[in-house]
């Protein structure tokens, strides 16, 4: 039959007789493999567009630079990598040329590495770590010898002949961090690199270390390692001639079980030609008597310094010892070339200060978490002696100070944190961090307060309380409102924010000013909220 013969059919609804049904299942079966055939050529028409728009994507035509900065974020573990990061590392480089090319080209990958003990299981680990140290060039390598907590084979680490060797056979390493928890086993460990027969001894990786952390998180076992009744023991006289030394001691308790009544007479033991050459120093010693302070007397040369108290009071840590009137021997301590100061788990009070004079300071940095509720509501009065004494009474530091950062204390009266500021003019960047201001807007709104921080180019008011997140976030608002339009980063984080996001907050710049025309933007200022 005739197409023409059931076109009719197609624009009415008569019923078709039996021969126009079968000339009509015949041209739909036609249609049907025509559909079909088109359909996939259609799907392979769109897999080339596919194709070639890859071809033209952003991914494709990126430099192999910015690639290589968006694996660095891909990482859910921290640099430097330990194994799984190196896994997932080498299965970037699979997926392409350029995968791999971005992926060598990030040094920071490739420059330090995280060994733990099963690394090590590898018959052929040493060579593994020297091709991986052979990927990042001539930049400056970090290994860390990570020993987990309960970790059978954590003390066999340190004395591996994998590490021996690395140590004294492998590439020159810049920076070194090991943690031991059995001090004879740390004990053996430093002390083999002076039995440790070499050809050129002094071109040992050990020997050439910049940078070096020493972490002790077990009791003291077989004696005291450190004592300086003879070096035939003690590990600092074997270590090697480091610029930047780090040592963590473990809490006293820890360390000595009950034999705590000796603490005080002990001598840490480091040696004044380690101290002499140090430009960097990173200590925590919660321990009674003045070690701290025995230490920091032949550090002339630092320009940073770290002090962790382990949350001991330092009254408490250097009264067995001496009278609370400062000993001669410790008076003063100047630190002509320390530009940054950072002290950490302090406990009631920062005594600490008054034997230092530091007149190049330009960062200070102080934490009193590691307390109970008590002691995290110091004497404010002290406080304000404490830190105005070092910058102006002794140090004269005022026009270098440019970054203050405080961290978890309670001011009963904001007038103590506007004295603070007060002798710090040249101050460019602040960080108020967890910090309780019993009555913000007087901060805020003191003239002192706005002509202080006329110069800031940072602000970070961080770990705001749920109570206050508002409130503060208006005063600080109020604060900008006069603001001379200039550059200023301002950021502030929540413990539970009522203010969600950034968003939010432009909603309340503008609700509460809206004779103000000007955005931050316009005034020069860079706002974010950040968890």
């Amino acid at each position: 039959m005739e197409l023409t013969d059931i076109r009719h059919l197609l624009n009415s609804n008569n019923t078709p007789n039996s021969i126009e049904g079968v000339a009509l299942k015949a041209k739909l079966a036609e249609l049907t493999t025509l559909s079909n055939r088109l359909r996939a050529q259609l799907e392979e028409v769109e897999d080339q567009m596919a194709q070639y728009r890859g071809v033209l994507s952003i991914m494709r035509s990126m430099p192999c630079e910015i690639l290589s900065l968006v694996f660095s974020f891909a990482f859910e573990v921290p640099l430097p990598l330990d194994r799984a990061g190196r896994d997932v590392l080498l299965t970037f480089g699979l997926v392409c040329r350029n995968w791999r090319n971005a992926s060598l080209l990030n040094h920071q990958f490739w420059c330090g590495l995280t060994i733990s003990p099963g690394d090590l299981r590898d018959m052929e680990s040493y060579e593994k770590i020297v091709t991986w140290f052979g990927r990042g060039g001539h930049f400056p390598k970090s290994l860390y010898l990570l020993s987990p907590l309960g970790d059978p084979d954590a003390n066999g680490l340190l004395t591996s002949d994998t590490t021996l060797k690395l140590l004294t056979q492998g590439p020159v390493l810049d920076h070194l961090s090991f943690e031991c928890e059995d001090t004879a086993v740390l004990g053996k460990f430093v002390h083999s690199f002076d039995r440790v027969e070499c050809v050129e001894p002094l071109k040992r990786p050990w020997d050439s270390l910049r940078s070096l952390e020493v972490i002790i998180s077990g009791g003291v076992v077989d004696g005291w390692y450190f004592h300086t009744r003879g070096t035939s023991k003690n590990i600092f006289f074997s270590l090697p001639p480091v610029t930047s030394f780090s040592v963590h001691f473990p809490n006293q308790h820890i360390a000595f079980d009950s034999d705590l009544a000796s603490v005080p007479s002990l001598k840490l033991g480091i040696p004044q030609s380690l101290l002499g050459r140090l430009k960097s120093l990173d200590i925590t010693c919660g321990w009674k008597g003045p070690h701290i302070l025995s230490i920091l007397q032949n550090c002339r040369r630092l320009e940073s310094l770290t002090v962790d108290m382990d949350g001991m009071p330092f009254d408490e840590v250097i009264r067995p010892s001496m009278p609370l009137a400062q000993p001669p021997q410790f008076l003063p301590i100047r630190l002509a070339k320390l530009r940054v100061l950072r002290l950490q788990n302090q406990a009631k009070t920062l005594r600490l200060l008054d034997f230092l004079i530091t007149p190049a300071l330009t960062t200070l940095d102080i934490s009193m978490h590691g307390c109970d509720a008590s002691a995290k509501q110091p004497n404010c009065d002290w406080l304000v002696n404490a830190i105005v004494g070092l910058i102006q009474a002794r140090s004269h530091c005022e026009d270098t100070l440019r970054t203050l950062r405080l961290h978890d204390m309670t001011f009963n009266d904001p007038g103590d944190l506007i004295a603070i500021l007060a002798v710090q003019p040249a101050l460019r960047s602040l960080t108020l961090d967890k910090i309780n201001l019993r009555i913000f807007s007087w901060f805020w709104q003191s003239p002192i307060t706005r002509d202080t921080l006329a110069n800031l180019v940072n602000l970070s008011v961080l770990q705001i309380s749920l109570k206050d997140s508002y409130n503060i976030m208006k005063e600080i608002f109020a604060f900008f409102k006069g603001w001379v339009p200039r550059h200023c980063e301002v950021c502030l984080s929540f413990q539970e924010a009522l203010i969600p996001d950034t968003n939010a907050a432009i909603r309340c710049w503008k609700g509460m000013y809206p004779e103000l025309l000007s955005s931050w933007e316009d005034m020069g200022i860079s706002f974010s909220i950040v968890p």
